[in-house]
């Protein structure tokens, strides 16, 4: 059998693959990919968004926000946004978006904030590339699951101990009732009822993992390019790490939903199982998987909201560590849980992203803000979520921009409303250690605001 280390190392491209990939993809009936950045602008020649006289681009492109489109000086210019993936324009012509930060770093923030991705179906078609762009999301998410199955590799399979009952064998322990009730009450004595605890890799996670993968490399097979078809067989080489784990014939969705709790309950030893059970649990679910067709050429790509992405995974951050920044404190999803902005009714609700309270008061507002300069508008927002909450201490929660500082005190109002701007770097080489000194700051920020006597018997929570 072939290792999973010399598989990864044929799937792990280096400069010969990428130069032969690079020439496989410059066909002339190809489409053309243009890259840019989150939050960046791209310009395409007029002719490659006109056929016939009218403007040819897939109203999903207008319709779901991915882009601000406007024509200067004959040119189509998009501004990109939160959405990063490659999205199609026309059957000419498709963006890729990357994102500013690293793509671990992307695929922790994904997991972490258990967000919803979106899927565009897989269209079997070559891309001459414009400028050298960097991995696909397709050959990135091929790579991640081969180095997720490296590490369980090397680590072993998960295995557990599970009990089964058995009449033919004298080991493991007598039970002494069914034994009695189907065996010595009959007159039968050589027969008894034992369970025995046998360790197995034959378990739910595994059969769920060998299921995702066997369909994987079914899918990377239906594709025609070069690094595809390295994936399908890939795929095919690596399932057999769980030759020994039967095939789960079941429903993979209600066995996929069963997911989280077992990852939560992951031994320490197999941390490395934590993302691709993660993966299986998407794939399996469709859980915030949506696939759609975009005008007529599907494209395979995995979209990702990042504004959506970084409200729940900041969210995620602060209910980790809330005790430590307001002790007793309680966390509020505003989306959820909304707030009447006049005392006499609630026609006008206030949807504040995140709000904590502490006792019988609302100590901090704290307003996601996925981009790097902080609009008049969203001062305003954040005020009357404030007003709202009888609040003293707005917070606006957003990515930290090259040279800007960790945190921003932009002033308090005549009422006593203090605001800050408090920004975590998305690029952090070490994530956990960038959200502690996060969670450090917002401690310090929230320290005036909280209250000292945390006795439960005193505070009542609204």
């Amino acid at each position: 059998m072939t290792t999973c280390a010399a598989v990864f190392s044929h799937c792990n491209v280096g400069w010969v693959d990428k130069i032969a990939d690079f020439l496989h993809m410059i066909t002339p009936a190809a489409a053309t990919i243009y890259p840019c950045y989150e939050y960046g602008i791209v310009e395409l020649p007029i002719e490659e968004v006109v056929s016939n006289g009218a403007t040819d681009i897939f109203p999903e492109v207008t319709s779901r926000g991915y882009f601000d489109i406007d024509f200067r000086a004959g040119r189509l210019v998009l501004a990109a946004k939160s959405f990063v993936g490659l999205i199609p324009i026309n059957k000419r012509v498709s963006i890729h978006v990357l994102p500013r930060f690293p793509i671990a770093n992307l695929l922790y923030f994904v997991h972490k904030a258990d967000a919803a991705l979106r899927t565009l179906v897989e269209h079997s078609r070559s891309y001459r590339l414009a400028p050298l762009v960097d991995q696909s999301p397709e050959a990135l998410f091929g790579e991640t699951l081969l180095t997720c199955l490296l590490d369980i590799e090397k680590s072993g399979l998960l295995h557990r101990y599970i009990p089964r009952t058995t009449t033919g064998e004298w080991r493991g322990r007598l039970l002494v009732s069914p034994t009695i009730s189907r065996f010595a009450a009959r007159g039968i004595k050589h027969k008894q009822v034992r369970e025995i605890t046998d360790r197995t890799v034959d378990i739910a996670e595994n059969q769920l993992i060998k299921d995702t993968v066997r369909k994987l490399a079914f899918y990377y097979s239906r594709r025609r390019d070069a690094a595809s078809q390295r994936l399908a067989r890939t795929s095919a080489q690596l399932s057999q790490l769980f030759d020994r784990v039967t095939g789960f014939d079941g429903d993979a969705a209600a066995l996929a939903r069963d997911m989280p709790r077992r990852i939560n309950r992951l031994e320490g030893g197999h941390a490395s199982y934590a993302q691709v059970l993660w993966l299986c649990y998407l794939v399996a679910t469709k859980r915030g998987v949506v696939l759609e067709e975009m005008g007529s050429t599907p494209l395979a790509t995995m979209l990702v909201d990042l504004s959506e992405v970084f409200e729940n995974y900041v969210r995620e951050v602060l209910r980790e560590q809330l005790e430590t920044i307001v002790p007793a404190g309680i966390l509020r999803n505003g989306n959820q849980q909304q707030v009447a902005l006049f005392c006499e009714s609630n026609d006008t609700p206030l949807k504040p992203d995140i709000y904590v309270r502490q006792g019988n008061r609302c100590v901090l507002v704290l307003d996601a803000k996925y981009k790097f300069t902080i609009k008049a508008a969203d001062r305003y927002e954040i005020l009357a979520f404030c007003e709202g909450l009888q609040s003293k201490c707005a917070i606006f929660l957003s990515p930290m921009a090259d040279n800007s500082a960790p945190v921003t005190f932009c002033g308090r109002t005549p009422s006593g409303v203090e605001m800050y701007e408090l920004r975590i770097a998305m690029d952090a080489l070490d994530m956990r250690s960038e959200e502690q000194r996060f969670i450090n700051e917002l401690r310090r920020i929230a320290a005036p605001h909280t209250a000292t006597n945390t006795d439960p018997k005193t505070q009542s929570v609204n």
